[in-house]
C-alpha cells in the first residue's frame, strides 16, 4: 500500500493537547523526519508504540538496501482497515505495543534495531519484502 505525506513534523501535524502524546517519545518535538512533503511512500508495516501508531515507509523501494524509516503515522494520509496479505500481527510481551509487518521479516526478534545495524541476514530479508510489496 502506499501513502502521501502531509506533514514533515508532529508539531505541523498535531496541535495543542496531542502534542503531549509525541513529546516524551520524539525529542525535540518538531523534529524533521526527512521526508518529502507531498511524496508517496510505500508502506513497509506500522507500529503501535506507547499509544501512538507509526509506519515504516520507503520512499525509493528500488535503492539498495531500501532506506526504511520509521515516522509518525500523523504526517500522511493514511487509513487502514485490512491487515495486507503476507503481513503478520505481533503484539509485545507487555501487550502495550504491537507490530504489522511482512511474516519474512516478524521472524527476526528486533528486526527493526538489527535493520538500521545493518545485520546481513535481516537487511536481505527487508529487500526482498519490500520488493514484493511494491509489486
Amino acid at each position: 500500500m502506499r501513502t502521501i505525506c502531509k506533514h514533515l513534523s508532529i508539531v505541523e501535524a498535531t496541535g495543542g493537547d496531542r502534542l503531549d502524546v509525541y513529546r516524551g517519545i520524539i525529542n525535540p518535538i518538531d523534529y524533521d523526519f526527512g521526508l518529502e512533503k507531498g511524496g508517496e511512500y510505500l508502506v513497509f508495516g506500522m507500529s503501535l508504540r506507547h499509544g501512538t501508531t507509526w509506519l515504516y515507509v520507503t520512499q525509493s523501494p528500488w535503492s539498495s538496501p531500501p532506506d526504511i524509516r520509521l515516522v509518525p503515522a500523523a504526517l500522511f494520509e493514511f487509513s487502514a482497515r485490512e491487515i495486507p496479505p503476507a503481513m503478520v500481527l505481533t503484539v509485545s510481551a507487555n501487550g502495550c505495543d504491537a507490530e504489522i509487518v511482512p511474516a519474512a521479516v516478524a521472524s527476526f526478534e528486533h528486526w527493526y534495531e538489527r535493520y538500521v545495524e545493518d545485520d546481513a541476514g535481516v537487511v536481505r530479508a527487508v529487500a526482498a519484502a519490500v520488493l514484493r510489496l511494491s509489486g
